[in-house]
Parts: structure tokens; sequence; C-alpha cells
């Protein structure tokens, strides 16, 4: 099992344009969707679209996320990373 350092992380998404965290308020518009290699993706708690990666809570064929010792997994998947900003929630408000 690997740690993952999720202060560097947010550090990253505060700093950095291209980079999101789930903990890290973004400017309007907010994030919609994350897209891997154009397929919509759930459950990413970060992604740096710079460098073509992203970190997600792990699921089961079922659809479940996996939790081992109590604890949520997750992984890494690489490739080219986009994300869809919900501009419609923008200009209803």
């Amino acid at each position: 099992m690997i740690c993952i350092d999720d202060q560097n992380l947010i550090h990253q998404a505060m700093h950095t344009d291209g980079v999101y965290h789930v903990d890290v308020g973004q400017s309007e518009p907010k994030v919609k969707e994350v897209l891997l290699d154009g397929i919509k993706t759930p459950h990413v708690i970060f992604c740096d679209t710079n460098k073509g990666y992203l970190i997600k809570h792990k699921q089961a064929v079922d659809g479940n996320l996996i939790v081992e010792n109590g604890d949520l997994i997750y992984e890494i998947k690489i490739g080219k990373v986009e994300v869809v900003k919900d501009v419609l929630d923008k200009q209803a408000n």
C-alpha cells in the first residue's frame, strides 16, 4: 500500500494551474467532472492535467468503494486528464 501526501497535493492544487483537489475550493466555474482518456471518471480526489494523472477512490466491479482495515483504497491512473467545468451553473447564478 502507498501513502498519499495529501498536504502536498493540496498545496499543488492551490498554487498550480491545471491541478485540482477535492478539498480545495476552485474559482468559478466549479469542476463538474473529470475525464481520463475521454471517459468520465468518478470518485477523483486529485488530478493534474499538466502531467496527465489522477488519484481516485478504487472501486470494486459492483461499483462499491474498496475499504481495507477501515481505510479507503486509492488508485493512480495515467492518461489524458481533462476537467469539465460547470459553466451553466455559473450562468444560472
